[in-house]
Formats: structure tokens, C-alpha cells, sequence
């Protein structure tokens, strides 16, 4: 890589490797084993801070992706209300028309029944009344019992007057 194209963390790479190497091949020089040290110190500094940035960039997209997935879990289970409630409705809707459709084969079911019997009464004789006949029997007993005691009551007057005609004899005698 080219020194000017090289930022500071990957400058900071190179140096590390170079002062690792120095210490691999003397590991007793206590002033390059202390710059790698602090070189690499330094790097896990720069390391956390592009950690905590990123982590910064990406919990803002979480957040956001967290904040629509909400809502859309919101739209979605009030979507699902409202196709709960459709079919609620579309159920009862169901059985109303089966009900309207029972009564309307019920009501003309009892139509028909009545529209044969307004037929057969219009068409039929009309039948007899059995309270005449009660009435007629009633004004025949009166009428015979109203003979039987005029018929008694003639007995009765026949034999008063023929008592009374008896006991009254004309009086020829002059007196």
C-alpha cells in the first residue's frame, strides 16, 4: 500500500509489525517490547473507538428497523382485528340469512296452509249449525208443554163447569 493511501490505522498496522518483528528477533530490548506495547495499546484504542462508532452508526439502524418493525407489528395486529371483526360480521351475516331464509320457508309454508283453508271454505257447503237444532228442540218441548197444560187446564175447567152446571138446577117451582 501506498503510504498516502494508507490512514492512520493501517500506518499504526505497520509500525506494530515492525517493532514485532525487532522484538521477536531481540526479546530482551525493553524499549521496543514498550513501543509495541504502547503502539498496540494505542491501536486497540483506535480499534474501540471505530468499535463504538460503528456500534453508534448501527444501533441508530437498529433502532430505526426496530422502531418500523413496531409499527408494523401494531398495523399489522389491528389489521388483524378488523379481518377478526370481517369475519365475525361475515359469520353473522351467514346465519341472519339462513334465519330470514327458515322463516321465509315458514311463512310460506303457513301462507299456503291458509290460502288452502280460505279455498275449501269458500268452496265447501256450509255446514250445519247444531245450536239450531238445539234451538228448534228446545221450542218444540216449550210448545208440546204449553198444549199439555192447556189440555190439563181444559180437564180442569170441563169438570168445574160441569160441577157447577150440576149444582145449579133451575128453579121451576116459582118461587
Amino acid at each position: 500500500m501506498n503510504p498516502q493511501q494508507c490512514d492512520r490505522y493501517c500506518q499504526n498496522e505497520k509500525k506494530l509489525q515492525i517493532l514485532k518483528d525487532a522484538s521477536d528477533k531481540d526479546p530482551f530490548n525493553q524499549d521496543k517490547a514498550k513501543a509495541y506495547f504502547d503502539l498496540l495499546g494505542e491501536q486497540d484504542d483506535i480499534r474501540n473507538k471505530r468499535y463504538n462508532a460503528a456500534a453508534k452508526e448501527v444501533d441508530a439502524v437498529l433502532k430505526k428497523y426496530s422502531d418500523e418493525y413496531d409499527e408494523v407489528k401494531k398495523e399489522l395486529s389491528a389489521n388483524q382485528a378488523l379481518l377478526d371483526m370481517t369475519k365475525g360480521i361475515s359469520s353473522q351475516e351467514k346465519e341472519t340469512e339462513a334465519n330470514v331464509q327458515f322463516l321465509s320457508t315458514t311463512v310460506g309454508k303457513i301462507k299456503d296452509k291458509t290460502d288452502i283453508l280460505n279455498r275449501q271454505l269458500n268452496l265447501s257447503p256450509p255446514s250445519p249449525s247444531y245450536m239450531r237444532y238445539i234451538i228448534d228442540a228446545v221450542y218444540l218441548v216449550l210448545g208440546l208443554l204449553i198444549l199439555f197444560l192447556i189440555f190439563s187446564k181444559m180437564d180442569i175447567l170441563k169438570s168445574y163447569f160441569t160441577s157447577v152446571s150440576q149444582n145449579v138446577v133451575p128453579n121451576m117451582s116459582g118461587a
